[in-house]
């Protein structure tokens, strides 16, 4: 007895249901023209694309913000726009199947009002539970009927209201679509202008650079000339260097020499030649021409002063 209850309880709900349905189908039959009027009216509303010229003020960040807001709104139109065409593709199919589930109710209920449920030698209350149930049954089956009424009869006024809605969608989809190439476009023109000016620019400052280059490549080969100039003139200074030791070396020599017949001279008397010789030496010794620069070595110079010792010394030994 209790699952009867549960039973009926289950088929009054969906009675409720059934009748809810109803109503909300009713009530989109009933608004179906208004829609079909507003969304021709926003189909008429809506503008052509903006021109170049129309764009020319705009400045990049705000083309930057339109694409955006553009690109988000084209998405959601092809969103739109593809479940508008599932819902007009099962609104065409229904019709036969709604028929079919309507004939079947109408069968059912029949059948149901033909048949008794009552069973002899039943309990009282087992007998108007039965009853509750068959009377939530019908209830339920005359609720699916009137919905299926009112699907069958508000199919052609919802599939017209679906399809001004897509021709909306459509229309705004070829909208967002121009608009969205007008502004990328818009966009484009102005990064390729700047790319130009960032190129004349930097082509600019390549040339300065070249022209400020020029100077100073300039400098650095006249620094290489002085650069080289001055390792000749090192070179020359160190070659020079070197004679003056060679003559210093000549002088040392030569002096050496001149202590040694003035100590001889002093010893063994005087001689008039050597003397004579003697005193040019010394005047040779003092002229600068000692350290100009001479091919000369010192073995290959006249021993005139040795000659003169030898002859003196022979001198003494005869004496």
């Amino acid at each position: 007895m209790r699952d009867t209850y549960e039973q009926a309880i289950a088929l009054l709900e969906t009675a409720r249901n059934a009748r809810a349905r109803a109503q909300d189908l009713r009530k989109q039959a009933a608004q179906a023209p208004a829609g079909i009027r507003e969304y021709k009216r926003d189909l008429q509303h809506i503008e052509a694309p903006p021109s170049p010229q129309d764009l020319s003020g705009v400045s990049n960040g705000r083309l930057a913000s339109r694409i955006e807001t553009a690109t988000t709104r084209l998405a959601d139109s092809q969103a739109t726009l593809a479940d508008l065409r599932d819902q007009l593709t099962r609104l065409a199919q229904r019709p036969e199947a709604a028929r079919q589930e309507l004939a079947d109710a109408r069968a059912a209920l029949q059948s149901r009002n033909a048949e008794r449920s009552e069973v002899p030698d039943q309990s009282a209350l087992l007998v108007d539970a039965q009853r509750a149930r068959d009377s939530a049954r019908r209830e339920a089956l005359t609720a699916e009927i009137d919905t299926l009424q009112q699907e069958l009869g508000s199919l052609d006024p919802r599939q017209r209201e679906l399809e001004a809605r897509r021709a909306l969608t459509q229309a705004r989809l070829a909208h967002d679509t121009e608009l969205l190439a007008a502004l990328q476009l818009a966009l484009g023109e102005r990064q390729n202008d700047t790319a130009i000016e960032l190129r004349d620019a930097s082509q600019a400052k390549l040339s300065e650079l070249r022209t400020a280059v020029e100077p100073i490549a300039s400098t650095a080969q006249r620094n290489v000339e002085l650069a080289n100039r001055l390792t000749d003139i090192t070179r020359q200074g160190e070659a020079l260097a070197q004679r003056q030791v060679r003559q210093r070396r000549r002088v040392e020599d030569i002096q050496r020499r001149l202590n040694l017949v003035q100590r001889q001279l002093q010893i063994g008397g005087s001689s008039i030649a050597l003397g004579d010789v003697l005193r040019a030496q010394r005047r040779e010794l003092a002229k600068p021409k000692l350290f100009e620069t001479r091919g000369e070595t010192v073995a290959g110079e006249p021993e005139i002063a040795s000659a003169e010792l030898m002859r003196f010394q022979l001198q003494q030994q005869r004496v």
